[in-house]
């Protein structure tokens, strides 16, 4: 919806070659794609020229030599290329303009807003249905009245907090800065030097994630109908991430400086709570494990509706898996549980927020892409079951995506607990130092946690030998004779990768 036809079909040539290490058979890209070689030629001049048009995109081409293939000599990344294409498309597009004009906090008239975006008055009227249907998903809505001449956003507080960020985050991705009302550098200086730290020691990608959080914040709260009140059960759960680890505290000294006559403590509570879940679940955040036993011991001693239904599943799956409760580490991973497992919980039980609903409207990757062992397919129909017996709400439906998530989690904490190493039995005849060099280099590179090295032959999942061992032919046999190739290496570390994918419980 926000970018046109023509538009997709350049970035998703684009995107597909940029991942390509040799040049693609025009066929190969007519199949995959189900379009004509005259359509293919078109989006590849087309691309081209608005590559030409980008200063520093002049020297990189597609080029159809031996097959299609992304010519790029300069030292810009593809991903970048395509990241910053996919941005200035979005620029020019009239939606795209529609959505950061009404989710500025300036609202203007309909006759203003209009006029901003020359264009008629009816047309304006056909966007807003088009950008209605875009955020029905994400319980939002353009309100507008051509009687008063005017227009609100309609929603869930929370959600609109979170669309926002996840939004202008998608299409920007820290190419530029869309806040008008603060700079990056004015933010940066609510930062003690700890916190400072904390953040821009993250990846660039949760540093500007956060940093829009906070200037989506800063850009509503002075706005009374926008302002949070969170119910007294959140408030309860929420206040025990705060407590333990406090991510909220640039935000609080960022509202109090900018707006001292804003008195709402009540409001300011519910903003610190809400981003102390938002910057955990949404912008990545990660606690490290010590804190996220210290947060769920502390949500294991509440008594509320959504603890004791996190309790509920709790049981129930350490019923269904008793290793769980038989493990040596049955109390810390209880107590994960419910620190994972409550954030979850927050979100589809009152935030309701599915991102995964961007993709059906925006260039943008899959939000989650599990790939489905035997055992992720055992929890997920665990899983199934409890909600079935215990239904989440009077809904009691939950998106793919929601649902996708909970599968992943307890597949996590299954694979954590049910998790075996692979054994492998070394064969290597020239010389025992070959075989204590193989040996040691595997454990350092893949892990104790993740292989085992066994004396018996019969024990082994995988045998790697300099010798054919059986003359038949075997899945589980690597043929590693000569220590010095790294491609042999490269090629060893395949096979296991590989047979650990198609042999997992």
């Amino acid at each position: 919806m926000i970018l046109n036809k023509r538009e997709i079909g350049k970035l998703t040539l684009l995107k597909y070659l940029s991942s390509q290490n040799t040049p693609i058979h025009k066929d190969l890209i007519l199949s995959k794609f189900t379009i004509s070689l005259s359509t293919l030629k078109r989006y590849m001049q087309a691309m081209n020229e608005d590559l030409q048009a980008v200063e520093e995109f002049t020297q990189i081409r597609i080029i159809e030599a031996g097959g299609f293939h992304l010519e790029n000599p300069t030292p810009f990344n593809n991903q970048y290329v395509l990241r910053k294409m996919t941005y200035l498309y979005h620029q020019h597009s009239l939606q795209f303009r529609l959505f950061k004009e009404i989710f500025s906090n300036n609202l203007y008239s309909i006759h203003d807003l209009a006029a901003s975006l020359s264009i008629s008055t009816p047309y304006l009227y056909k966007l807003f249905l088009e950008a209605n249907r875009f955020l029905k998903p994400f319980h939002i809505k353009i309100g507008y009245s051509a009687t008063i001449d005017a227009i609100t956003l309609i929603g869930q507080n929370e959600n609109i907090r979170l669309f926002e960020t996840y939004f202008f985050w998608n299409v920007n991705q820290g190419m530029d800065w869309f806040f008008k009302n603060i700079s990056v550098a004015k933010l940066s200086s609510y930062f003690t030097k700890r916190e400072f730290r904390l953040i821009f020691n993250s990846s660039t990608a949760k540093q500007t994630k956060f940093l829009y959080s906070l200037a989506v914040i800063h850009q509503l709260y002075p706005v009374e109908s926008k302002r949070l009140h969170l119910d007294e059960p959140l408030i309860g759960v929420l206040s025990e991430f705060k407590y333990v680890n406090d991510l909220s505290t640039p935000l609080v000294r960022l509202l109090k400086k900018s707006y001292p006559e804003i008195h709402d403590p009540q409001g300011l509570k519910s903003e610190a709570l809400f981003f102390n879940f938002t910057s955990r679940l949404f912008s990545s955040y990660s606690d490290s494990k010590k804190t996220q036993i210290q947060i769920g011991k502390r949500l294991a001693q509440l008594t509320n509706e959504l603890i004791d239904y996190c309790r509920r599943l709790i049981d129930a799956l350490t019923l269904e898996y008793p290793k769980i409760r038989t493990s040596t580490s049955y109390k810390e991973s209880r107590y994960r549980l419910f620190y994972f497992f409550s954030l979850y919980l927050i979100n589809v039980r009152y935030i309701q927020f599915d991102s995964s609903y961007l993709q059906e409207f925006m260039f943008v990757n899959p939000a989650i892409q599990p790939n489905k062992s035997p055992l992720y397919e055992e929890g997920a129909q665990f899983f199934n079951r409890f909600l079935a017996e215990q239904p989440l709400s009077e809904k009691g439906v939950l998106s793919p995506f929601h649902l996708s998530l909970a599968h992943g989690l307890i597949y996590y904490f299954l694979s954590q607990t049910m998790h075996t190493p692979i054994t492998l039995y070394i064969q290597f005849s020239k010389n025992i130092f070959g075989h204590v060099y193989l040996h040691s280099q595997l454990y350092d590179l893949l892990g104790h946690e993740n292989i085992l090295i066994v004396e018996e032959i019969g024990e082994a999942d995988i045998i790697i030998s300099d010798f054919y061992e059986n003359r038949y032919k075997n899945d589980n046999y690597f043929y590693f004779e000569d220590l010095t190739d790294p491609e042999n290496w490269t090629n060893l570390f395949s096979f296991i990768h590989h047979f650990r994918l198609n042999h997992r419980k």
